[in-house]
Parts: structure tokens; C-alpha cells; sequence
């Protein structure tokens, strides 16, 4: 269909597809509505009593209005009844998956006071679809060791070398860019209330004037981190809203 990613699983029934969900964690679940041992519309029930956060649509052989209306009621997205089109089908998933990539809102009762805000930790499981990069994270040598320590067997020798160099290796990068992925979610953008999410990482080894620019923004535009390992200076993390 055209979408850089569209990864797709499979399940022989209902309550296979719940144990799935539950590992994968799947932003889009198709459901038929008549199935042997867990109907869809309990199936859609279970889902969204879990408050799992995730698409649920239905295909069926169904017609009837007043069964679509209230399927839709529960929470479906749509109901395509049998036999449709891949383009009838490919029509009706195309905005899903859009709103998966670019434009899932978080609850308007979360409340943001700056450009980036860190929200509550009972909150952070709302932000795990992530779609849209709102920020710029600027790392010294000392804080990207520190990221990249927790996804890699680093040595200490490996970290003083990356500090004396001023070079990060590769391993000690994708490590980082890791532990950088698994955290973005936490920060959310006050214009489009949606959670961060790392797109790339980069090691910049010379000043150029636009990263001065950044390290003078003033403090309501930034947030200013610290880390440390034992033994090792203290790295710095600066997170900018563009």
C-alpha cells in the first residue's frame, strides 16, 4: 500500500489474536465478527476494556444497519461488509494508517505548562505510538557513553577511549540511539500533543554556528539533563523545542 512500514501477524482465532496483541502490541487489529470460540465484537470489547490504544475494525459479513451502528458504538473504526475490493478495503485502512504514523492525539485532559513537558510515569503508557519528531537532542561525549552503556556491553576501557577521542564507534551509537528511542516517548509537544520519537542520530565532531544558535536558547525554550556513570565525568543532554 505504499507505507514505509506495514508489519502484518496473523491469528487462527480470537483469543490467539488477544495473547498476540498482548506481546506485538499491534497499533491495528482486523476482526471478523463471527468466529468460533470469541465473537469480534467481544473480541473489540476485550481489547478496549484493556485500554490497549488500539485500532480495531471489523470485516464481516454483517449488513445489517443497526448491528454496524452499534459495532461502531463499542468503538470500531468501520465495518467493511463482505465481499468488498482490496481497493474498498485499501480505502477504508488508508486513514488508520495515517493516523498511525502522523497524527495520534494524546487525552486533552493531560495538561502541557511549557513547548516540552515530562509527563506523570501512570501517564506513559498513553504515548507509546509514537509518530513525529518536535525536538532536538544535543548529547556531549560523556552523556552518550552513559545512553550507550545501557544497551551494549561497553567496557570501561571502550568509554575512555570514546572520551579521549572524542569519537563515539558505531556500536557505542546504534546503543545509543537505543536507549534514546526507548525514552522519546516521555516527551510530549504542545502544539500537536503527540509524543516524540527518535528519527536519526548523528555525531557532530566540529562547532558550526546553528549549534551554538541551540546552546543559547533561552531556558523556557530547553530542558537541561545530567547523567553519570561511576567513575566518569558528568554528561549533559539538552532537549530543544523546534
Amino acid at each position: 500500500m505504499g507505507y514505509r512500514k506495514l508489519l502484518i501477524e496473523k491469528a487462527n482465532n480470537a483469543k490467539s489474536a488477544l495473547t498476540l496483541i498482548g506481546s506485538w502490541h499491534p497499533d491495528i487489529v482486523l476482526t471478523d465478527w463471527h468466529m468460533p470460540d470469541m465473537c469480534g465484537v467481544t473480541l473489540l470489547r476485550a481489547i478496549k476494556q484493556r485500554q490497549l490504544n488500539i485500532i480495531v475494525a471489523m470485516l464481516t459479513t454483517v449488513d445489517e444497519k443497526s448491528q454496524i451502528e452499534e459495532v461502531i458504538s463499542f468503538g470500531a473504526s468501520f465495518v467493511l461488509s463482505k465481499p468488498f475490493t482490496d481497493a474498498q478495503l485499501h480505502d477504508k485502512l488508508s486513514p488508520l494508517f495515517q493516523l498511525v504514523e502522523n497524527k495520534e492525539v494524546i487525552p486533552n485532559k493531560i495538561e502541557l505548562s511549557s513547548d516540552l513537558a515530562l509527563p506523570k510515569l501512570s501517564q506513559l503508557w498513553l504515548f507509546m505510538r509514537i509518530q513525529k519528531v518536535r525536538a532536538i537532542a544535543i548529547l556531549d561525549i560523556y552523556a552518550a557513553c552513559v545512553m550507550a552503556s545501557g544497551y551494549s556491553s561497553l567496557s570501561a576501557e571502550d568509554i575512555s577511549n570514546s572520551i579521549l577521542s572524542g569519537v563515539v564507534t558505531n556500536t557505542a551509537l546504534s546503543a545509543c540511539k537505543k536507549a534514546l528511542t526507548e525514552t522519546a516517548f516521555a516527551f510530549l509537544d504542545k502544539r500537536t500533543r503527540v509524543s516524540l520519537q527518535i528519527k536519526t542520530v548523528k555525531v557532530i565532531t566540529t562547532h558550526f554556528r546553528k549549534l551554538t544558535l541551540l546552546y543559547k536558547m533561552p531556558a523556557e525554550k530547553r530542558i537541561d539533563f545530567s547523567c553519570q556513570l561511576e567513575g566518569m565525568a558528568q554528561g549533559k543532554i539538552m532537549l530543544v523545542g523546534i
